[in-house]
Parts: C-alpha cells; sequence; structure tokens
C-alpha cells in the first residue's frame, strides 16, 4: 500500500503517518466504528491538503476497481 500511496502522489512524510496509523489502528472484532472513524478522520486532518487529496482519491478509485464505489461503466 505504501507504494500505491506514493504513486498517487502522497509525500514521504504522508506515507510514514498513514501507514503508522494504520499499523497501530488493526480493526478488532466488536470494536468501536465510530471511534475508530473518528481517529481516522483526526489523522487524516494532520495531513496536508495535497497529501489528503492524494490519498482519498487513490481509495476512491481503489474501491471503484473492486466494485464497492457504485456501479463500474
Amino acid at each position: 500500500m505504501k507504494s500505491e500511496m506514493a504513486a498517487a502522489g502522497v509525500s514521504a512524510a504522508g506515507v510514514a503517518t498513514i501507514s503508522s496509523f494504520m499499523e497501530s489502528h488493526k480493526p478488532q472484532r466488536g470494536g468501536n466504528r465510530d471511534a475508530g472513524k473518528a481517529e481516522f478522520d483526526a489523522m487524516l486532518g494532520t495531513l496536508t491538503e495535497s497529501d489528503r487529496s492524494a490519498f482519498q482519491k487513490m481509495m476512491q478509485n481503489k474501491h471503484q476497481k473492486r466494485g464497492r464505489g457504485g456501479e463500474q461503466k
């Protein structure tokens, strides 16, 4: 995923921030989804605007390829 983020235009600092967050916040069965989302949103808030935009665009494209982002045309 690190290489995908870098290819999408996320800076090295942004990749490090996102990666360390993901490593320390593994999904847990029965975990509080709202709390996890709030922590994720807070982490996104620490990124630069360009890193945040590049990461979100990468995730949207990734989900559309897997069929989660709506219908493919």
